[in-house]
């Protein structure tokens, strides 16, 4: 990206070459960034003329995150930042509930954390689920996927949710998956709960 405005998913990262330390700068609203060297910028405003000829009329805010990092920096941390500073937590205060369900509870889980999951939706023309995860990381990861429902399949699908190459995913446990995701690879998973 020397010297261009290219368009970056929420956060950008630069590093040091020699001491591999770096930063992630985050942010809500913008998502134009250039880096010379050791430099990152992230473009505020941009003054495009087509096809509004005045787009950045107006009052702006915007939010954005700066995140140091050493040497053992991980891709996941800097996207989990991203995911909180765009997706903040928001707390609630609720009447006190009895019931017998845990203190704890996840419908869905990712392991290592280098995997995320970019989004679970109703699968298109079917029953199913539609799971799409991404390794972060630039080696390969062992990876397993928990649900909190048993499965009666597993698929590993293309991009267009099936409708080309699909490989059997085997199930242990009624609701565990382990895969393996190459460096930086996103997997299409359709998931069918019994």
């Amino acid at each position: 990206m020397e010297g261009k405005d290219v368009p970056v998913q929420a956060w950008g990262d630069v590093r040091n070459s020699e001491s591999n330390v770096g930063l992630t700068v985050a942010n809500d609203t913008t998502y134009g960034y250039s880096g010379e060297g050791n430099k990152i910028s992230l473009t505020l405003l941009r003054s495009s003329y087509e096809p509004d000829p005045y787009p950045e009329i107006g009052r702006r805010i915007i939010k954005y995150s700066l995140y140091p990092h050493g040497q053992d920096w991980n891709p996941a941390l800097s996207a989990k930042l991203s995911s909180e500073l765009n997706q903040p937590f928001i707390a609630r205060r609720v009447r006190n509930r009895t019931g017998t369900g845990p203190a704890e509870w996840s419908f869905l889980q990712t392991m290592p954390e280098d995997v995320r999951v970019t989004y679970l939706k109703k699968e298109e023309d079917g029953e199913g689920m539609i799971l799409r995860l991404n390794n972060l990381s630039k080696k390969s990861k062992e990876t397993v996927v928990e649900m909190d429902c048993p499965l009666k399949s597993a698929e590993e699908v293309d991009l267009l949710e099936g409708r080309g190459n699909r490989s059997e995913l085997e199930i242990s446990g009624k609701n565990r998956l382990g895969l393996k995701m190459g460096p930086e690879e996103v997997k299409t998973l359709k998931l069918n709960p019994e």
